[in-house]
């Protein structure tokens, strides 16, 4: 049996009259790039911002693995190994693409109101260290030449990158990706999947929202689909382009290899 990383149950969450999400129940594997496509108001960004903690739900439950986190917070959820990215890029923009990737390990010393002045040295040598780390990751994502460089003067695509980096400091067991092609330009796009693939080889379970279709299909096994709130379809890619409700609906036709 594949072990199961997230899960929810009867996961409900409504806005007065409107539920977004009803009684979803859905399992994610470890190891897996799993895709999740569906319609506009299909539920599927609702879906995103309650597992990561912006959302409460109104109903059910969220796991990983056996641990329940429903309402826990998103700073919680991050030291447990739960990382994401969002859809439109939050780099704090007057700050350097370096110095955005070493504030994201949590408990720094510096950030203690003791910290400067009674563990100076300790402080200065985890900086030197979050630095290397930094970097190193910086040169993964191809970023590191821009390093010195102010994040809010690079590319959207680049700030796509540099969010990615910013996830892999705490080293995320899983990283939940919400429509990170949208705004990219095609080259940038295929680095992006190319270090999405490496990453997946080396462990690291990820949850896509997209609504590229070449990327989803190519990409990502298994696929799930949603629309109104719930679960309509879930498989492989190849039994996704001949389900006829997805084909109808919203992939239009199937996708050559």
């Amino acid at each position: 049996m594949p072990e199961i990383i997230l899960s929810t149950k009867k996961l409900t969450k409504t806005f007065g009259e409107f539920r977004a999400l009803e009684n979803l129940s859905v399992e994610i594997q470890a190891g897996k790039i799993t895709g999740l496509i569906g319609p506009n108001g299909a539920g599927k960004s609702t879906l995103f911002h309650t597992l990561t903690g912006i959302l409460k739900p109104t109903g059910g439950q969220v796991f990983p693995k056996s641990q329940e986190i429903t309402n826990s917070r998103t700073n919680q959820l991050f030291k447990m190994g739960l990382a994401f990215t969002f859809q439109l890029p939050r780099p704090f923009k007057k700050m350097s693409v370096l110095e955005n990737v070493m504030i994201s390990p949590v408990n720094q010393i510096g950030e203690r109101l003791t910290g400067p002045f009674f563990q100076n040295t300790e402080m200065k040598r985890e900086e030197a260290k979050i630095r290397d780390r930094a970097m190193q990751i910086l040169e993964f994502v191809t970023l590191d030449h821009l390093a010195n460089q102010a994040a809010g003067k690079i590319s959207g695509g680049q700030m796509k990158l540099l969010e990615l980096a910013r996830v892999l400091m705490v080293n995320p067991s899983m990283i939940l990706l919400d429509e990170p092609a949208a705004g990219v330009s095609p080259t940038l796009t295929e680095l992006l999947i190319e270090k999405i693939t490496e990453l997946n080889r080396q462990g690291t379970t990820f949850l896509i929202i997209e609504h590229n279709m070449d990327f989803i299909m190519k990409r990502c096994d298994p696929v799930i689909a949603m629309a109104e709130g719930k679960v309509i379809f879930e498989g492989t890619p190849a039994e996704a382009q001949r389900n006829p409700l997805l084909l109808e609906a919203y992939l239009g036709a199937a996708i050559n290899d």
